[in-house]
């Protein structure tokens, strides 16, 4: 069972703000590396939506449908 802890949003980064970590942008730049699959593809495979009680992020899926995205959890290694 997981349990969400908070929603990502989009913000205009400014510095000024505590909860800019929270931003969609910041979160996919961090975990770049896990959720790139072909380097050579423009736009993202998987979009982080929402950070889960213990650190992972639950994601849309766009690697098996353009259209209609599967939800997935990327688990983030300690």
């Amino acid at each position: 069972m997981y349990m969400i802890d908070r929603f990502l949003c989009i913000l205009n980064i400014t510095g000024e703000r505590d909860d800019e970590y929270y931003d969609i942008g910041v979160v996919r730049t961090q975990l770049d590396e896990r959720i790139v699959f072909d380097e050579n593809l423009v736009g993202t495979e998987l979009l982080p939506i929402a950070v889960l009680f213990a650190g992972d992020f639950v994601c849309l899926d766009y690697r098996g449908s353009r259209d209609n995205p599967s939800v997935c959890v990327v688990i983030t290694v300690k």
